[in-house]
């Protein structure tokens, strides 16, 4: 274990991923926005490493992150396996709530581009019900593709937190390609299918499958569309206990 940046990390699978504590990691956060000092999260999952395995673009973006979240259950088990410490698994909707919480303390503002227009509505209603106060400066659906206008409408907004919800890796390539047109943003955050829980139109795992760490399962079988990433799931699972 190593301290890069004051955060506690693990080097494995070529990544410096946090392995501390989320308080900690809020508390970095928070001191960091209030010296202007931006930072991108991103969450890691055996997902995303398989597909930055296949593709080298998606590595490099991947370890470009500031702070890399261990989400995935994968992950700690590989941990644990090389017998590496991480404190406590962070999944990426539960730290989208917490910053939304540490936005009412700051008192800064967020922009949401993706998911569809319905679900990313409903997901800005139940957010403003969730955090009276919270400050929702713009929003924009994920079929918008014109980067361009997305970064104006972000930039227009003033928004000081930028979530992108638009799915990996895409949600992971606009945030690298565009953070330094967005001089406002001081944090962050891919937070692939969160928005569309937060809607209500997506549920997620009850709280025994999410302890028991079968979320990622109870995905595959009621979102259909996740089908197919079982195939890369269980590669990354074969390859790794080869090591």
């Amino acid at each position: 274990m190593i301290i890069m940046d004051e955060l506690e990390t693990i080097h494995m699978l070529g990544y410096e991923i946090y392995s501390g504590s989320r308080g900690k990691l809020i508390e970095k956060i928070k001191s960091d926005f209030q010296k202007q000092i931006s930072n991108i999260v991103f969450a890691i999952n055996p997902l995303k490493v398989m597909l930055a395995y296949e593709k080298q673009e998606i590595r490099k973006v991947l370890q470009s992150a500031d702070v890399l979240i261990p989400d995935g259950v994968g992950i700690l088990y590989e941990a644990k396996k090389k017998q590496l410490r991480i404190q406590e698994r962070i999944t990426g909707i539960d730290f989208m709530h917490q910053i939304c919480m540490l936005s009412l303390e700051l008192g800064s503002s967020i922009f949401i581009y993706g998911a569809c227009q319905e679900n990313l509505v409903q997901a800005v209603e139940n957010l403003n019900k969730l955090y009276p106060g919270i400050r929702i400066a713009g929003y924009v659906n994920g079929y918008e593709t014109d980067t361009e206008y997305v970064n104006r409408l972000i930039n227009e907004s003033k928004a000081d937190i930028l979530f992108v919800a638009c799915g990996s890796p895409l949600q992971e390539l606009y945030i690298h390609a565009n953070r330094d047109a967005l001089p406002n943003v001081k944090f962050f955050l891919g937070v692939g299918g969160s928005v569309d829980v937060i809607s209500g139109n997506v549920k997620r795992a009850p709280a025994l499958i999410q302890k028991a760490n079968l979320e990622w399962l109870y995905r595959i079988v009621f979102q259909k569309k996740r089908f197919s990433h079982i195939m890369l799931i269980l590669k990354f699972l074969y390859m790794n206990h080869k090591l």
